[in-house]
């Protein structure tokens, strides 16, 4: 009798699967690059597969991230970023994200979870229904090859079809990021003269490079959202708790996973 597998079972025998050859890399006594790298760049391909999806709801969630690189709860710190310092298997997590950059030309800086687009959508959605405004405009800068805008407009034309919210994502090219979705070439002061946005999304701002400060000056905006880590993007000023009347706040209850190395 020939045997059915529905999408997801094919879905977790793949977690399964990596799951258990993270947890054999684990317990290889002195591992090091030239025995890590070729096991790695064996699954690359598959894990690849399970992280590029079409639609938010097929992405990954945190979950099932940390079971497939073999993660403890006692792993995790703070905002959900993992850290090197307390965790030898993180080396073999972004040793393979280093694959995926260099061999498979992946711009990954943050993983796209569907905690991440749940979290972020949700706190737009709350932003545009504050404001009370007929359209509420979000412009992503730096959004690189567009999936995160793409996957948040999916979510809220799913979750919150009661809004009208337009996300446009800009880049300025610099890093020559092959788009997979719509992505202006505009640099962050062009994109805001032109579409005056009531909020901004950056998503791992350049390390020394704070844009906030002209951001700011914008007579419209009523915020912008950073994802990232304070001491690998932007600046000391860009995470500073109050700046020209803007408050910060931490989104708690948002899982992330950041590749940061």
């Amino acid at each position: 009798m020939n045997e059915t597998i529905t999408t997801n079972e094919a879905r977790d025998r793949t977690i399964q699967k990596l799951a258990a050859i993270f947890k054999d890399l684990s317990r290889t006594p002195n591992p090091n690059r030239d025995t890590v790298r070729p096991v790695l760049m064996g699954i690359a391909e598959e894990f690849l597969e399970l992280y590029n999806q079409e639609k938010w709801s097929d992405l990954l969630t945190v979950d099932e991230l940390k079971e497939i690189f073999a993660m403890n709860p006692e792993e995790l710190q703070g905002s959900g970023a993992f850290d090197a310092k307390f965790m030898p298997r993180f080396q073999n997590f972004t040793h393979l994200i280093s694959i995926l950059r260099y061999s498979r030309n992946e711009s990954i800086h943050e993983f796209y979870t569907r905690d991440l687009i749940e979290g972020v959508g949700n706190k737009i959605a709350e932003l545009a229904k504050k404001s009370g405004k007929e359209k509420f405009i979000v412009l992503e800068v730096g959004a690189g090859d567009g999936k995160f805008s793409n996957y948040l407009r999916q979510y809220l034309q799913e979750c919150h079809p009661g809004t009208t919210i337009e996300i446009t994502a800009i880049d300025n090219g610099i890093n020559e990021i092959t788009t997979k979705y719509p992505v202006e070439n505009l640099d962050d002061q062009q994109a805001i003269v032109q579409y005056n946005p009531d909020l901004i999304l950056c998503s791992w701002m350049p390390p020394r490079e704070d844009l906030t400060k002209d951001w700011r000056k914008s007579p419209n905006l009523k915020a912008y959202i950073l994802v990232g880590e304070e001491d690998a993007s932007g600046t000391e000023e860009t995470w500073q708790p109050n700046k020209d009347g803007f408050e910060r706040e931490r989104l708690g209850d948002v899982k992330t996973i950041s590749p940061n190395f």
